[in-house]
């Protein structure tokens, strides 16, 4: 005969017996079981949630996805980005307030940068965004520098830049830049248009998308007269 298992009668209104030694060591293994199964649902779903392309490892030769994925925006420090972001938009000083609070931001911003009032300026990754020395931003600009179909990969969170408007460029009023482009030195974006590609140094764009409509001579930059600037400029012919 078998001996039994030491046991434990509980009354559930009939005579019960529970062999409470069994019910604990089945329920370990019913957790266990969970535990696995959940791990690889969720090494299933990463998988195929992951985008970009599959990189080969040099060391151990194993396929590893190249995943892209925007980095998570903390609650306290997405909440005192945004709070300093409406003062950069609507407080006093183009040249010294509004970037003084972009640069608490996160944004790289040079020297003699002149920012106009409503910018809208990246709200959730402002340090994507590098502005060069002597760049003017005319009011109601929106300038985005990430799209959740765009994100970068991880690889490249670190020093990642998405919009860069390099020096003496001139953007002007109510412009939107969409993520991933350059703006080149001393370019300039006329009132309305919508930046979707990078624009050539010293390059005249318009219109949506924004194309070239001309070349300039020099910059147009805050001391520039624009009897000056549009004397020296190229139209091109289309």
């Amino acid at each position: 005969m078998i001996a039994a298992l030491p046991s434990t009668e509980l009354a559930f209104g009939c005579s019960l017996t529970v062999d409470v030694d069994l019910v604990l060591i089945s329920g370990r293994f019913v957790v266990e079981g969970f535990r696995k199964l959940e791990m690889r649902a969720h090494r299933f779903l990463h998988h195929f949630s992951a985008r970009g392309n599959v990189t080969q490892s040099t060391e151990d030769n194993q396929a590893i996805p190249d995943v892209r994925e925007l980095p998570p925006d903390p609650f306290f420090r997405g909440l005192l980005n945004r709070i300093l972001h409406l003062g950069a938009r609507f407080g006093p000083g183009s040249g010294a307030m509004r970037v003084r609070l972009h640069r608490w931001r996160g944004v790289k911003i040079g020297q003699e940068v002149h920012i106009g009032t409503d910018v809208l300026l990246e709200t959730a990754y402002p340090q994507w965004v590098s502005i060069g020395n002597r760049v003017q931003i005319g009011l109601r600009c929106t300038i985005i520098a990430h799209l959740h179909g765009l994100a970068p990969r991880k690889t490249e969170h670190g020093g990642y830049v998405s919009v860069r408007i390099e020096d003496d460029a001139n953007i002007g009023a109510g412009v939107i830049i969409l993520p991933n482009v350059t703006i080149g030195h001393g370019a300039v974006v006329t009132a309305g248009s919508v930046v979707s590609r990078s624009v050539a140094p010293l390059y005249m764009v318009q219109g949506n998308p924004a194309r070239p409509i001309a070349k300039c001579g020099i910059p147009l930059t805050w001391d520039t007269t624009l009897k000056e600037f549009f004397s020296k400029l190229e139209p091109i012919e289309r």
